[in-house]
């Protein structure tokens, strides 16, 4: 095609054309040294993991699981590192998946865990957030994660290891709007709730780092709809990195992990 140019603008259109590959260049330096950084490529072995993944909806939908405290973690430890002031986070079910493909009964063995089992497991690379919430917003996202229990749903939310939460299923369970924007009825069903040994203050306020499905017009912001954060949509945000990410880097950093239920949600009628 250059050849049929006249020399003027052929010269033109090369010198165009070096102008944005020197401009552009840096970009895809970045890129690439950024993927370097911490190898999560599909073949990339990540770690060990020394107890089976239980990814199903009815497992992680309905209690605490290995694997919700294997996320919770990973999101707290990165959030951790982008605002030290973080002191929980809060991870709704609803963003794990798995490949029925490859394991039917969706557990993921021990063993060798890679990068594409991360890609399985937490498709969408989402943004961990970090927001300030009272002791009152965080009883209502625990609330509305336990509504439909005994009924698995995937707006459960799973707690990182500070936070310890005791659950009366008898008790009546929080109602809300038909477009689900707005609590009808609080809900009673979270009998307690403690941060590192300290029980939850309504009034105080906490730096929490949110994990669930964000709308796309807004991707730093929570979303409401069937995801716990029914309320706090409009909330100021900031994201302190991605999920599969803070997956990846917990893995390499801890490998190898044996995430068991300890105790954070406590299923107690009284």
């Amino acid at each position: 095609m250059l050849k049929n140019l006249p020399p003027d603008q052929r010269r033109s259109f090369l010198v165009a054309g070096a102008v944005i590959f020197v401009l552009l260049a840096p970009l895809f330096v970045f890129r690439a040294s950024a993927k370097a950084s911490v190898p999560s490529g599909a073949a990339t072995t990540l770690g060990v993991t020394q107890v089976p993944l239980d990814a199903t909806k009815a497992s992680i939908g309905a209690g605490e699981t290995s694997l919700g405290d294997l996320v919770a973690d990973a999101a707290f430890a990165t959030a951790k590192e982008h605002d030290p002031s973080v002191q929980l986070a809060l991870v709704t079910g609803g963003i794990v998946r798995y490949d029925v493909t490859k394991f039917r009964n969706g557990v993921y063995p021990t063993g060798t865990f890679t990068g594409e089992e991360a890609e399985d497991l937490l498709p969408f690379d989402i943004d961990i957030l970090g927001m300030t919430l009272t002791g009152s917003e965080v009883r209502e996202i625990l609330e509305r994660g336990v509504s439909a229990y005994p009924m698995p749903k995937r707006r459960f939310i799973q707690v990182s290891h500070q936070v310890k939460v005791s659950v009366d299923p008898g008790r009546a369970a929080q109602q809300v709007s038909w477009d689900e924007k707005q609590i009808k009825s609080p809900g009673d069903r979270i009998a307690s709730v403690t941060i590192d040994g300290v029980p939850l203050d309504p009034s105080a306020h906490y730096r929490v780092a949110l994990v669930g499905p964000a709308p796309k017009d807004r991707p730093h912001r929570a979303k409401s709809v069937n995801d716990g954060f029914v309320t706090i949509e409009q909330h100021p945000s900031e994201p302190l990195g991605t999920i599969r990410a803070a997956l990846v880097s917990y893995l390499h950093a801890r490998s190898p992990v044996a995430p068991r239920p300890e105790g954070r949600i406590v299923f107690d009628a009284r």
